[in-house]
């Protein structure tokens, strides 16, 4: 039976799987990148892995068919060559001619998120859809976009780098040299705030005993455009009084943070307490008639709209302090 390794190669570890020629994986590895280094370090460490996996396999290297990479930001998958991949640090790259030097095998190259957005079409969620996007979520924020069963790359390979479209022109520069990228936005730090929305609206459905259909996900979407917006008016705050700030040490974040809750509190504590007795009318209004569907979206609606304003002052703003301080202490290392 013929074998093929992939290699995902990201910011803070590399990842590697043997796998059949028809799809089954075999053997997974993972090792640390460990940024800050050069490419040909990280060229060494992908080789090591490499034999390390055909080992665990019981395969001998020089039997694998192929061995196929996705490697972050621009890359040209014709000649190898990673023209662009700022949280690596590389700038017009030759990784594939590299990694044949020391392997002695073909290997294709092509960007990260594209090569796991082809995956998932051809054997993954994607299956039966004739174009679809995936959004990639890691050390930054990737996407891959298939179009008529086909990888849209762009002319400069980068089509696909949703991290990197700019949705605030004047936003937090971005190691990539521009301002207000999506990937600066896009963080865990508020993802796993909307988690928290999301779990306690669902357990609010339970609790009550309402059925899981379309008015679940329609209180799931409204609550959720309430604590991004919410959650992006601390972000903004945030970022004007770091601005104003007379330090740029990340050690003055904290105060800066618990500075911007304090000026948006009142706002919105008294926005969710607005919509919460809105809400508490309707949910009246509708017991008193009988409007059974009407109950089931007011009354989770409420839970939800305490729920948005808790998570966006009490575990957004604190986690993205963390992040940030934590990304600071990185940058003097």
């Amino acid at each position: 039976m013929e074998y093929c390794i992939g290699i995902d190669l990201g910011g803070t570890n590399i990842a590697g799987g043997v796998a059949t020629l028809d799809g089954r994986l075999v053997h997974t590895q993972s090792v640390k990148t460990g940024m800050p280094c050069t490419s040909d370090e990280i060229a060494d460490r992908i080789a090591a892995l490499c034999r390390s996996l055909a080992q665990a396999a019981q395969t001998p290297l020089e039997q694998m068919a192929w061995i196929g990479v996705g490697a972050p930001g621009s890359v040209d998958k014709d000649t190898g060559v990673v023209e662009y991949a700022n949280n690596l640090e590389f700038y017009n790259v030759p990784l594939g001619a590299m990694l044949r030097t020391r392997l002695g095998l073909p290997v294709y190259v092509d960007n990260d998120a594209n090569a796991a957005a082809w995956g998932e079409y051809r054997a993954g969620v994607g299956r039966g859809c004739s174009s679809m996007v995936m959004v990639t979520l890691g050390t930054g924020v990737g996407g891959g976009i298939i179009e008529d069963s086909r990888i849209v790359t762009g002319c400069n390979w980068a089509a696909g780098e949703l991290g990197h479209f700019v949705i605030d022109m004047n936003g937090e520069p971005c190691n990539c040299g521009l301002r207000g990228c999506f990937e600066q936005y896009g963080s865990v730090t508020a993802l796993i705030a909307l988690v928290h929305d999301v779990l306690l609206v669902y357990f609010a459905f339970v609790i009550f005993g309402f059925s899981i259909n379309d008015i679940f996900i329609a209180v799931i979407l409204t609550i959720l455009g309430y604590s991004l917006n919410d959650t992006i008016v601390i972000y903004d705050r945030i970022r004007e009084n770091r601005k104003l700030s007379p330090t740029k040490s990340p050690d003055a974040l904290p105060a800066i943070v618990n500075k911007s809750l304090n000026q948006t509190m009142t706002r919105s504590i008294l926005t969710s307490l607005t919509t919460f007795m809105a809400l508490l009318v309707i949910y009246i209004v509708a017991a008193v008639y009988g409007i059974s569907s009407v109950q089931s979206f007011a009354l989770p609606m409420m839970v939800g709209t305490i729920v948005g304003c808790y998570s966006s002052l009490c575990i957004a703003a604190p986690l993205y302090t963390m992040w940030a301080v934590h990304k600071g202490e990185k940058s003097k290392k």
